[in-house]
């Protein structure tokens, strides 16, 4: 079995005036904000990826008056920026709730990392809706449409989207997340991307395929 990696970008390629690239403005490990050491992690979790240029948010937040990380409203991000699945796997949550807001969960099948056995599961946070096709249960291709990026969840930040992959190894036929590895059981996702996407991280250009 060779190594897993996603076979879809989590959003379109283009949407930021015809770039194409994807800018990630909060990389794994990061520490941007204290909120990371107060939940007792090393840093950032996962990806954030920019969905909606600031100068835009900062307008349609001033407009909305600053509630605009509250409401699940049904399009946020003009033009409807989808959130896609990266993979093909189960849906294991979907809808509202804690810091991330609105966002889903999807669980992949049995799948080779860093040449060891585990199971994915992969979170799209800060969504404005999840698509009402999806529920706990169902399976997903990689491409799927799972929702609309946003910008729900407790904290007023600007647009995007919040990517994490946590990884539950498989140990003696059984499947454990390592929640005590400093990120709550999630790696870094750089090494899973799609052939053919490419982002931008702290300036720094990757390109796959």
């Amino acid at each position: 079995m060779e190594n897993f990696k996603f076979t879809h970008p989590p959003i379109s390629q283009t949407h930021m005036r015809d770039r194409k690239y994807c800018t990630v403005t909060q990389g794994f490990g990061q520490n941007l904000t204290p909120f990371y050491a107060k939940m007792g992690m090393k840093g950032h979790d996962g990806w954030d990826i920019r969905t909606k240029g600031i100068i835009r948010w900062m307008l349609d937040y001033r407009k909305k008056g600053g509630q605009e990380a509250r409401e699940s409203t049904k399009d946020q991000s003009k033009g409807k920026l989808y959130c896609y699945s990266v993979c093909a796997g189960t849906v294991v949550w979907a809808g509202k709730g804690g810091d991330g807001g609105i966002g889903v969960k999807v669980e992949t099948d049995e799948v080779m990392v860093n040449g060891k056995l585990c199971k994915l599961v992969i979170t799209y946070y800060h969504l404005s809706f999840v698509s009402k096709k999806h529920k706990a249960g169902d399976r997903v291709k990689a491409g799927y449409i799972l929702g609309v990026c946003g910008n729900s969840g407790r904290f007023p930040t600007a647009a995007h989207l919040h990517l994490s992959v946590r990884a539950k190894w498989k140990n003696e036929g059984r499947y454990v997340m390592d929640t005590q590895n400093g990120y709550r059981g999630a790696i870094d996702p750089l090494p899973l991307m799609a052939d053919g996407s490419i982002y931008v991280i702290k300036g720094k250009k990757y390109q796959y395929g």
